[in-house]
């Protein structure tokens, strides 16, 4: 693990306990742990941080294996100064450079206050495989959403 794993530890916080877990399903990426077992599992793994606006969350060209998903607040993904999209609530974001092991290919900045749950890859292994088969089809779903939305973008421009 490399990048800015420093930078984000100033801003951890305490992790959900149980009784806020429904609230938690709320949220997209929660509402796929059915019973609470699953969802104790997945947050006994994670870090949970409170960012402040402005906070670079991931750097452009970074080597993490890690991986958040944004609870509270919205995130910027910024290439070469230039925004190309928001992260809003519920969203997963850093998938990919973390399943992939390579660098980061955009910022991640941001855009107010955020509150983002953060796994690393490699504490997929201490789950069970029920609950990484649901993250991982998650995972999908998010990445076929992004190419499906830059897929009618490059259309647009065809056009």
């Amino acid at each position: 693990m490399a990048g800015n794993d420093q930078d984000l530890n100033a801003y951890k916080i305490v992790k959900p306990a149980p009784e806020a877990f429904d609230k938690l399903r709320l949220i997209p990426f929660f509402n796929i742990f059915r019973e609470d077992e699953q969802l104790a599992a997945v947050i006994g793994n994670s870090t949970w941080l409170r960012v402040p606006e402005g906070t670079h969350v991931i750097k452009e060209g970074d080597q993490c294996y890690d991986f958040f998903v944004l609870v509270k607040g919205s995130a910027r993904v910024v290439k070469g100064g230039s925004e190309l999209a928001t992260i809003e609530r519920g969203e997963v974001f850093g998938e990919m450079g973390a399943l992939l092991h390579q660098p980061r290919t955009a910022d991640i900045v941001a855009h107010e206050e955020c509150v983002l749950f953060r796994m690393f890859v490699s504490n997929l292994n201490k789950l069970p495989i029920d609950v990484v088969l649901l993250i991982i089809t998650r995972f999908y779903r998010a990445t076929a959403t992004r190419l499906q939305a830059a897929d009618k973008k490059l259309a647009e421009r065809e056009v």
